[in-house]
């Protein structure tokens, strides 16, 4: 299959194809192993099914950190066909680099195997061809947990658990240590720009937008060095859009994250920076990168950064 790649900020861009699994929402996170949660929620057993027999305990080596933080090459995912449906091509050859620090912002219409393919990033999805690997190394070396630490994935609608924020704060996979002193939760709300005095509210009565951020909040005490961002903003009115869009940019700044997010908010991308790669039908159809690229910007990134509507058309997720 012929290869194209479009070499710009560290990025490189061609094409994709794998086999994907969703779990269910609450096992999004660390799907198949068990959380540890505040004791109110003891009762709570949120386990992948036959996790205790199947969760991967892989010893890996002591991983450092090499350039570029992410990189894809000839990425496939199809979904198995029924015994009279065909193979569903969900992504097709993909291939990209993120350097560590910068962003890179997946666009194209509804439908093109953006989220698939973000999720491939951290193993919610396993491809069906193709590599990806993190920090150099191949992420299936990786005890999904370890990964999902350092790779945390924000998604499109805010998952909060019954109970205060801090209880939200605190819950993490069972067998994960960490700093959740009162004074290391107060200063990451503060990061994401909440008030102290939230972290004793019931989590059920905070607005849409700062459920957002305290889920971002609970993704940065575990000290991830890249946060992927699925719809963010969809979920939410302007106002509260906005907000978490200033976030996750002072974010990337004071943190020095990496960021691959899902938008079809162009402020997001104009505030991230960094590149920008167009999926349609699980292709990459155009790369452009936002700082100091000297190429021609495609139509249809052009159209995307104009505000038009690029959101129908695919078959995709």
């Amino acid at each position: 299959m012929e290869e194209k790649h479009h070499q710009l900020l560290g990025l490189t861009a061609p094409i994709l194809s794998a086999r994907v699994f969703y779990p269910s929402l609450l096992e999004a996170p660390t799907a198949g192993v068990l959380w540890t949660m505040p004791p109110r929620f003891s009762r709570m057993n949120i386990l992948h099914k036959d996790a205790r027999v199947r969760a991967e305990r892989i010893v890996a080596p002591d991983y450092g950190e090499k350039d570029p933080i992410f990189e894809v090459n000839h990425l496939s995912l199809d979904y198995p066909g029924g015994r009279s449906h065909p193979v569903v091509e969900i992504l097709n050859d993909v291939s990209f680099r993120v350097e560590r620090g910068h962003a890179l912002t997946l666009v194209g219409p509804s439908g093109s195997g953006k989220s698939s393919l973000l999720r491939c990033l951290n193993r919610l999805v396993e491809p069906t061809s193709g590599t990806v690997r993190f920090n150099g190394y191949d992420i299936r070396s990786f005890d999904p947990r370890e990964l999902r630490r350092r790779v945390a994935l924000v998604m499109q609608t805010p998952v909060m658990f019954e109970g205060t924020v801090r209880d939200n704060l605190c819950i993490r996979p069972a067998g994960v240590s960490g700093d959740f002193s009162e004074n290391r939760l107060v200063a990451t709300l503060d990061e994401v720009g909440l008030e102290s005095t939230l972290v004793d509210r019931e989590a059920a009565t905070l607005s849409g937008g700062e459920k957002q951020r305290v889920t971002i909040a609970r993704a940065l005490l575990r000290d991830p060095q890249a946060l992927l961002l699925d719809e963010p903003t969809s979920a939410l009115d302007p106002p509260n859009a906005l907000l978490v869009v200033e976030t996750i940019s002072r974010l990337r700044a004071s943190r020095a994250l990496s960021i691959v997010a899902v938008t079809h908010q162009p402020d997001l991308v104009r505030r991230l920076g960094g590149g920008l790669l167009y999926l349609r039908k699980g292709r990459v159809e155009a790369f452009h990168s936002l700082e100091g690229s000297d190429t021609v910007l495609d139509a249809r990134l052009q159209a995307f950064l104009a505000g038009e509507n690029i959101a129908s058309g695919g078959g995709r997720t």
